[in-house]
């Protein structure tokens, strides 16, 4: 049996929290022991009974040099929890958690094989601190080489990987995110104490996700002042984050305070899904785009930037959504308004969107991560020179 440890920021929200419970709960226990690791101890999603479990105790966020600190820190602390478990396998699920597994895996000279996930393409062009931006690039850089392989959540970050960080294409492996479609219909029937949802009076726009730069909110709002020229229809937006006082200004600015609402972050988002008539997703970059999986699973017909990389491959080139241009604000709305009056259209995209979906299920995806992990260990054999060994 393979040990392998897996290290995440926390189980709150987002992707990466997702795709670990994911494989969590779906790994084959016979032949793989996994290992949890996180950076906090928060929690939405869940973990399996029996997994063991390292909580580093960091808290991120601040200037660059706080996080720099927070780094070395997690670092240190993951060094000793390597030395301990001596893992196999060790998977680093995107962002810092890279950066860390990659310097504490040489620190604790471990002979292990190391497996990091790029979840983005493209996004620290979007961020305000450019001096961050800059480190982040040049650690990504300077890191990413060490790792064994590294996984990549759809053939358009594959593609940046190769483009703009130089990574041989042999050493990156596309594997989509799993997404729990049963948990999350389950849920999707939960009650929501909201009168737009519940009176349905009129037609609700949602946009789910992290409030910051790169997810393009400020076009949405522009957008769906246009919409509503033409239709009287209001617009939901769940999540939290360091942007959200610029877009909750912008809409004052439009005169929309009567037609948007801010829901705040919420561990059940699927419950507004189910009830909504359109998702709009107007991020400028993304590396995979899960929310989308999940509206599609929930019935809800997209509309959605095309965006680098994930919602042309999740969408099937607009067979299971509208795409349109980043930052366009004319297109995105006319794509809202036709999803809302088109009756055929929605029909027939909410259809294939709910076929499309089957190909993200956990099983399918845990096993291709179950048959990397076979791969790294056979690469790494005792007596290789790769100096790992499963």
């Amino acid at each position: 049996m393979r040990k392998v440890l897996f290290l995440c920021y926390d189980l709150k929200d987002g992707g990466s929290p997702q795709v670990v419970s994911g494989i969590l709960n779906h790994l084959d226990r016979n032949e793989f022991d996994p290992v949890l690791v996180t950076y906090s101890d928060a929690r939405v999603f869940p973990v399996p009974e029996g997994i063991t479990e390292h909580i580093l105790h960091i808290q991120g966020g601040g200037n660059l040099f706080q996080k720099l600190n927070a780094n070395l820190k997690a670092v240190l602390r993951l060094r000793r929890v390597l030395r301990l478990e001596k893992p196999d396998i060790a998977v680093g699920m995107g962002g810092m958690t890279n950066w860390g597994l990659v310097l504490a895996a040489g620190l604790a000279r471990a002979r292990m094989a190391v497996i990091i996930g790029e979840h983005g393409a493209g996004a620290l062009e979007y961020r305000k601190d450019r001096v961050t931006s800059f480190v982040i690039s040049l650690l990504n850089r300077f890191l990413y080489p060490f790792a064994d392989r590294i996984v990549a959540i759809s053939e358009g970050v594959r593609e940046y990987l190769v483009r703009e960080r130089n990574i041989p294409k042999e050493k990156i492996v596309t594997i989509y995110n799993p997404v729990d479609i049963g948990r999350i219909q389950k849920l999707s029937q939960e009650y929501v104490d909201d009168p737009w949802l519940r009176d349905k009076d009129k037609p609700v726009v949602l946009w789910v996700g992290r409030i910051a730069a790169v997810k393009g909110l400020e076009y949405l709002i522009g957008a769906f002042a246009r919409v509503l020229r033409e239709i009287d229809a209001r617009l939901i937006i769940v999540g939290e984050g360091s942007e959200e006082c610029t877009i909750r200004d912008l809409a004052r600015q439009k005169g929309l305070e009567e037609h948007v609402r801010f829901a705040g972050f919420q561990s059940n988002p699927y419950r507004y899904m189910s009830r909504s008539s359109v998702f709009a997703f107007s991020s400028l970059s993304e590396g995979f785009g899960m929310v989308l999986v999940e509206a599609m699973a929930c019935g809800l017909p997209i509309v959605s930037a095309d965006c680098v990389a994930g919602p042309n491959e999740i969408l099937q080139n607009g067979r299971c959504g509208i795409l349109v241009p980043v930052g366009d604000e004319g297109a995105l709305a006319q794509a809202i308004v036709t999803m809302l009056t088109n009756a055929e259209v929605r029909n027939r995209i909410a259809s294939e969107a709910l076929r499309r979906v089957a190909d993200f299920e956990p099983a399918k995806v845990v096993s291709a991560y179950e048959q990397l992990f076979h791969e790294v260990c056979q690469d790494n054999l005792p007596g290789e020179t790769a100096g790992h060994t499963c």
